[in-house]
């Protein structure tokens, strides 16, 4: 309290307290003043971090090199697998054509006759093998009853690949398309031979049907395929003709 000098009343006058910080360097008391009590209006506020555009360009090489890898590895193992499935395809059909074959030629009786000859379709020269005098032989789905001759051919496409057909043929048909029903075993063949071994062992290219032919050889490659496949059938009834003849006269 003070006395006022135009009244002499007492006056109250308000006292400005200014908090003090505790700041460590002075020890806890009040830092010296520089005779501005006003708050620094310049200070910068605090920066926050962040990505400069080198390392943003640095990160998005290094995502397009790894991106660029996986892509490559997924490709390639896509193309590995697409490779496998063709390849397990084609020796699960490789298997059922050998299976059909091999069963056909076990079951032919004694009295067939089988003949290999050339035949020339759309101007190129392949083998036909003929089997007659043997009733349901090859035989596909539930239709028998087919007496005729059974040919066994390589047929020409137009792209220049080959099918393999079997052939039933009618020897006495009333229409057109009775004359021959076939089936197709195979497809996509390059290259379709046929032989067969006589009683001497040798293989030959063409065969009369005098008498059963103890083996017959199939040879074929595959579109895609640089190596050529063989399958050799056994004719049981060959054996069996042949022990015949060889029998002794039972008169006496």
């Amino acid at each position: 309290m003070r006395l006022s000098l135009l009244s002499g009343l007492p006056c109250f006058a308000p006292v400005v307290r200014f908090p003090v910080e505790r700041n460590s360097a002075f020890g806890g008391k009040r830092p010296p003043s520089n005779g501005n009590t006003a708050p620094n209006s310049n200070r910068q506020p605090p920066c926050k971090a962040a990505f400069t555009l080198l390392e943003l360009l640095l990160a998005l090489g290094i995502l397009a090199l790894v991106s660029g890898g996986i892509f490559a590895m997924m490709s390639a193992t896509m193309q590995v697998t697409s490779e496998t499935e063709t390849r397990q395809e084609r020796a699960r059909k490789t298997e059922a054509l050998g299976e059909f074959l091999r069963k056909g030629f076990a079951n032919l009786p004694l009295k067939c006759r089988i003949s290999l000859r050339g035949s020339t379709q759309r101007g190129g020269n392949l083998q036909e093998l003929l089997i007659e005098n043997a009733p349901n032989a090859f035989a596909w789905g539930k239709r028998h009853g087919h007496f005729g001759p059974v040919s066994l051919t390589p047929v020409p496409r137009s792209d220049g690949l080959l099918d393999l057909r079997v052939i039933k043929i009618n020897p006495k048909p009333t229409t057109v398309a009775e004359a021959a029903e076939w089936i197709r075993l195979a497809g996509n063949f390059r290259l379709v031979e046929w032989s067969v071994m006589d009683p001497s062992g040798q293989w030959l290219d063409n065969w009369t049907g005098e008498q059963l032919p103890r083996l017959v050889r199939m040879r074929w490659q595959l579109q895609g395929d640089d190596s050529i496949t063989e399958r050799v059938f056994d004719i049981p009834a060959s054996r069996l003709k042949f022990v015949e003849k060889k029998k002794p006269d039972e008169k006496t």
